[in-house]
């Protein structure tokens, strides 16, 4: 006979676990050395006006609910107890009216906002509708199916493309390309094409993962080598649990915020799952509403946005993003009188490229502000110069040892492609042209604001650049 012990004590120190809080400067670090994937669950895919929730798995429940004159109150419900032949998701989601009524507005501004940043490259989707690659294939201008790679664990043709890309890297970390997983399968028109929509088919799934050998995996090595961002999972779910067990199974060699989720502190069943995460060695957030505030998930994501993104004097690690910006592939120079022009072009341009380089006041003189200018050209792999009615007056006056004209000089010095940008009011006249030519090097074609389609090309010019 087993031992029995006499009583079960409910262990009530999962209250005073240490707190492991959201370290929000670490993070900011982390995400701009490319650690981060994102998983996007459902509960953050569609913007409150479109679904009260902002869950997309209402959302289409309550369209076939409609459809059906049902009431089910989930997918279990709907799948066990409907006799269709037809599958009734599937059935809407390919049907043509409701594909073209998909709009990026009816995404949550707050996912929108945090993937039009492009430090998150890799997502991971729990849901399977295209709603969010929808979004993806518009912020990285995908109009031919070609630069967005999407996985879908369910297709064995998608994780072979995927596997090959990765070999092309020495390093599996290093990938960093526009990349989309369905985790659980995307519900597609073939009808052979599984995912997951009621408990057994997320068995199915995870029993799919548990198969990827994270030791042979070149897709496993990759997730395991980097953090997790998770946002709109309903973490109390038991597929959940297996599915971070599995992502992270090599517990030897995590280490602690590997993982960065939301969790209600109210929840009983949430402190359970607490535990589970602590002893996992997983970042917590702490998930508290009070009445008329935003939703706690949303709010987090807003503030991460910001935190990335926002240099205004408010935001406590703007310096942090300067500096981290100033590592990045792309050096903008412009004349100090230019300020506001280039101030201008430039929040044009980082929404773009996180990573380009600008410079203001509130890097100090003297010779900091040289090194720092050296390291920022050293490290880029393109060199905007503005060129203004400013930059044409001193070169008409033969004025040539200002700074602009230095970091001119060590573009030149360190092989960069040299990518100049005219405004109104400028023109490169005979008269000065050698000057110009002089410092640059070589006679070099310039773009015009003036021109029609000048951003466009000064994209294209960027974009062909970075990827030699």
């Amino acid at each position: 006979m087993a031992f029995q012990p006499d009583e079960y004590d409910y262990d009530e120190s999962i209250n005073d676990l240490p707190d492991l809080s959201f370290d929000m400067s670490k993070f900011i670090e982390e995400v701009f050395n490319n650690m981060y994937i994102l998983i996007i669950g459902s509960e953050v895919i569609l913007d409150t006006k479109v679904e009260p929730s902002g869950d997309i798995n209402r959302y289409l429940l309550r369209h076939v609910n409609k459809r059906l004159k049902s009431n089910y109150e989930n997918f279990n419900e709907l799948f066990l107890h409907s006799n269709e032949m037809i599958d009734p998701i599937r059935n809407l989601l390919s049907k043509e009216k409701f594909k073209k009524e998909m709009e990026i507005g009816d995404i949550s501004e707050e996912l929108r906002n945090l993937l039009r940043t492009k430090l998150f490259k890799v997502v991971i989707t729990t849901t399977f509708d295209s709603y969010l690659e929808m979004l993806m294939r518009d912020i990285w201008d995908d109009k031919d199916d070609k630069l967005l790679n999407v996985v879908n664990i369910w297709d064995a043709e998608s994780l072979s493309n995927f596997q090959k890309r990765l070999t092309k890297y020495p390093d599996p970390k290093d990938y960093n390309e526009p990349t989309l997983i369905y985790a659980f399968g995307k519900c597609e028109e073939k009808v052979d094409m599984k995912y997951a929509r009621i408990d057994f088919d997320y068995i199915q799934a995870i029993e799919r993962w548990m198969s990827f050998d994270a030791r042979s995996d070149k897709m496993m090595q990759f997730i395991q080598s980097k953090r997790l961002l998770s946002l709109g999972c309903k973490f109390d779910d038991w597929y959940f649990r297996f599915f971070w067990y599995i992502l992270k199974r090599e517990k030897d060699k995590q280490r602690e915020g590997e993982i960065a989720i939301v969790f209600d502190e109210n929840d009983r069943s949430e402190k359970n799952l607490k535990t589970y995460l602590f002893n996992a060695r997983v970042f917590t957030h702490p998930q508290e509403k009070t009445d008329g505030e935003k939703d706690p998930t949303r709010k987090f994501m807003q503030d991460i946005h910001n935190a990335l993104t926002s240099l205004d004097d408010n935001n406590s690690y703007r310096d942090q993003v300067l500096k981290l910006r100033r590592r990045g592939v792309i050096f903008f120079s412009y004349c100090n009188r230019d300020k506001k022009i280039a101030r201008e072009l430039f929040l044009k341009l980082q929404s773009l490229y996180p990573n380009l380089w600008f410079d203001d006041e509130k890097i100090l003189c003297g010779d900091n502000y040289e090194k720092e200018i050296l390291n920022g050209i050293k490290n880029a792999k393109v060199f905007v110069l503005l060129l203004t009615p400013s930059v044409a007056e001193d070169l008409t006056n033969n004025i040539t040892d200002n700074f602009y004209n230095g970091e001119w000089r060590i573009a030149l010095e360190k092989g960069k492609m040299i990518i100049p940008l005219a405004t109104e009011g400028f023109s490169l006249k005979e008269d000065y042209r050698k000057t110009f030519e002089n410092i640059i090097g070589y006679p070099i074609s310039i773009i015009e604001t003036k021109e029609t389609n000048w951003f466009n090309k000064l994209l294209n010019d960027i974009d062909e650049n970075l990827k030699k």
